[in-house]
């Protein structure tokens, strides 16, 4: 279709190319004759052989163009020319809301995700009106204007393409990560599959990754109809738990237990933007209020009196003492900025300039303000309460600095009160006073602010940051998968491997100077190692079998790996220059995923017997003796078998416990556990993810989620995913953490 710039169809001279789709590819044009610019969407030649499909097609866009609403992407005129099927369509000066979620690579602020259902919203409520339904809402169908406007667009066309014949032998219609579960099963969409999509939308705008995908689109039609979504909040932090449950109803199963009309779900939506958080009851009877009345009430009275008598001189006034700020730890809901819950408007919320993590609103509670000595009588200021936090949730994680890569010092628990010290100079955490004798630091984001904040100095005293450590990890940004290494709070990504060749399972030596990982020679797979920036690479198992996840001990001059020269997969041990090689496990099995402890003594590895009866976690000694089984489940042999099986575990620093991955027996989602290798007794860390990395310090760890599209996040050890560390543009996997 490249061939159609520079020709004229009917009366459009078509000028470039601007996006391209299984249903059409769209063309910028000019329409001399009324003088302006269109989006011309002109058919594929596949599609313009149908005659059914055409037939469907000219109804559903004569349908659309009927649609008059400043949300809805305006249709000109539909037609065939020099037999070219067409359709032109407002030309919109911007961008998709897909390409918005694929440049920015991370979740947008709420108040822009409200500003843009909004606007989708009610194009949708406008459409159902008039008896259209949309039924392929999702972001490249959004288009997002510079002055701010979200503009729906594609009304009808999935509908036609559910008519054509070539759709009508097995093929899905529409976009699977988007449909509803009625849709996924062959049912009659209405209006609440528009509102289901448009909660995909939302989902995926707070959290950076579709709820479902999947190799196939089976995989993923399957997981709308029977899976439930995972987890927002773990996901995104800052989304608080209005937010999320207005997202679980949009997502229900049920389209009667759903929003009826989009419309709903948006004002469910901007009324978590201006909802005040829950009253806080501090310890004691408040009389602030009483004294302030009072005060107030004896001014007048003193007033009055002085200019009633005509003589006598005011005392000197007592300066009114600055208010102590105070934070009260939230859950990252907003605040208004007054006492006074505001009702829900119907004016969408204006998107930030550029995407960004939610920040709850400052409340600032306003205190009297000092005044000047006058001939009228003032009575002494009274002396405000001392400020105080008070902490809503269960934990909340206080540091020795500003910032994730401190470590944690301890968490602050529900009533704890603490003052403001001083701020960073970002002013995104605040100093406060204090725990367990000591001043300490807390994010921003989850606390409300009392009190003058013109009163509070940046801190001098800010320790440097701690090194965040290096992270590699293998990835397909460059097209093959690659090793990458970037610092481990996100900063300073590079690649270390290139060309047309396929690496994984990278390790770096705990300074940081050796790499080891897998790749092939010919059809061989062979464990590598290399400088850690990947140059005078050299394989040293040099064995036809395969060979695959390679460990450092902690000296750097020797690795363990798991190999299947001798029929089943074994655990071998080998100096770095690839001598000495001497094998550590003789089951039989099946014996891989395999990590060393930090202080070289232990391997731990997965292990799962021929018959496939249980897969199971062993600790050995280094030499292969005193095998020691930490905890056992029910194995399978197959995907879809019963049971459950374990993958990378990961060993913390000081080598008390395991991080794994395991999925459960009904619904095969991942999460990641964490074992403690004395009792075996294990906890469930993280829904929906897998491959657990240790931060040098153990207060973190990297995993990624359980489904098709694999970012890496960073979680602290009660499962909090404190931000993310790679882009939604690419995906990662296979990370490794030393400092």
């Amino acid at each position: 279709m490249s061939t159609l710039i520079g020709r004229t169809i009917g009366n459009f001279q078509i000028i470039q190319e601007i996006g391209r789709g299984g249903m059409a590819t769209v063309y910028k044009a000019y329409q001399a004759t009324l003088g302006r610019y269109v989006a011309l969407k002109v058919l594929p030649p596949f599609f313009q052989q149908d005659r059914q499909f055409l037939q469907r097609f000219d109804q559903e866009a004569r349908a659309a163009g009927q649609l008059d609403h400043p949300n809805i992407v305006k249709v000109y005129d539909a037609g065939e020319a020099d037999g070219v099927h067409f359709i032109a369509m407002e030309y919109i000066e911007g961008e998709s809301l897909q390409d918005l979620l694929r440049r920015s690579g991370r979740p947008l602020e709420l108040a822009t995700a409200t500003h843009i259902v909004a606007q989708v919203a009610a194009a949708l409520d406008y459409a159902h009106s008039r008896g259209v339904v949309h039924r392929d809402v999702k972001p490249s169908n959004i288009l997002l204007t510079r002055d701010g406007r979200a503009v729906l667009t594609d009304f009808g066309i999935a509908r036609a393409a559910g008519f054509s014949r070539l759709t009508q032998t097995g093929a899905v219609v529409g976009t699977p990560e988007y449909m509803s579960p009625e849709q996924a099963q062959g049912q009659e969409p209405d209006r609440r599959s528009d509102v289901y999509s448009l909660g995909v939308v939302l989902y995926q705008m707070l959290a950076g990754v579709v709820p479902f995908g999947g190799t196939t689109p089976h995989v993923v039609l399957y997981a709308h109809i029977h899976k439930s979504p995972p987890s927002l909040s773990r996901r995104n932090p800052a989304v608080s738990p209005a937010v999320e449950r207005i997202v679980q109803r949009a997502l229900a199963k049920d389209p009667r237990q759903r929003y009826q009309r989009a419309g709903e779900m948006a004002a469910a939506l901007q009324a978590t933007l201006q909802a005040p958080t829950k009253p806080v009851r501090p310890a004691r009877p408040r009389l602030g209020y009483w004294v302030a009345g009072a005060a107030a009430l004896l001014v007048l009275l003193l007033a009055g009196s002085a200019l009633l008598l005509g003589r006598g001189r005011a005392p000197t006034p007592t300066p009114a003492s600055t208010p102590v700020p105070v934070v009260q730890v939230t859950t990252g809901r907003a605040v208004p900025p007054t006492a006074t819950p505001q009702p829900p408007t119907a004016t969408p919320v204006p998107p930030s300039p550029m995407p960004a993590t939610p920040r709850p609103a400052l409340a600032v509670v306003a205190t009297a303000t000092p005044r000047p000595a006058t001939d009228t009588p003032v009575p002494p200021t009274v002396t405000p309460e001392p400020a105080y936090v008070i902490v809503q949730s269960d934990r909340v994680n206080v540091r020795k600095g500003p910032g994730t890569a401190y470590p944690i010092v301890g968490q602050v628990t529900e009533n704890t009160r603490l003052d403001i010290v001083a701020k960073n100079s970002k002013g995104d955490w605040w100093q406060v006073c204090c725990y367990q004798g000591q001043q300490v630091w807390i994010v921003s984001r989850l606390v409300e602010i009392h009190g003058f904040l013109t009163t509070i100095e940046v801190a001098t005293n800010v320790p440097p940051p701690p090194d965040p450590g290096r992270v590699v990890f293998a990835s397909d940004k460059n097209g093959f998968a690659h090793l990458f290494m970037m610092g481990g709070n996100g900063s300073n990504l590079r690649a270390i491997t290139s060309g047309r060749e396929y690496f994984w399972n990278p390790m770096l030596t705990e300074d940081a100077t050796k790499l080891t990982f897998v790749s092939k020679i010919g059809e061989n797979t062979e464990v590598f190692v290399a400088d850690s920036i990947g140059s005078n690479r050299r394989a040293i198992s040099n064995h036809p079998a395969a060979d695959d996840h390679p460990a450092w001990f902690p000296n750097g001059s020797e690795l363990a790996f798991a190999s299947l020269r001798t029929g089943s997969w074994e655990i071998y041990r080998v100096n770095a220059e690839g001598s000495n090689l001497r094998q550590l496990t003789w089951t039989g099995g099946d014996n891989r995923f395999l990590a060393v402890s930090s202080d070289g003594s232990r391997i731990a590895y997965v292990s799962q017997g021929s018959s496939y009866p249980t897969v199971e976690l062993i600790v050995i000694n280094a030499d292969g003796s005193n095998p020691h089984t930490v905890l056992t489940y029910q194995s399978r042999k197959q995907r879809n078998d019963p049971g459950r099986f374990i993958y990378r575990p990961d060993w913390s620093p000081d080598g008390k416990f395991l991080a794994f991955g395991a999925d459960d027996d009904d619904d095969r989602i991942i999460s990641v556990l964490i074992v403690d290798v004395d009792s075996g007794l294990a906890r469930r860390l993280i829904e929906d993810g897998n491959g657990p990395a240790w931060s040098p310090d153990g207060q973190r760890l990297i995993y990624k989620p359980s489904g098709e599209q694999q970012i890496l996040f960073v979680a602290d050890t009660d499962g909090r995913t404190l931000y993310q560390l790679t882009s939604t543009s690419y995906n990662s996997w296979s990370p490794d953490w030393v400092r």
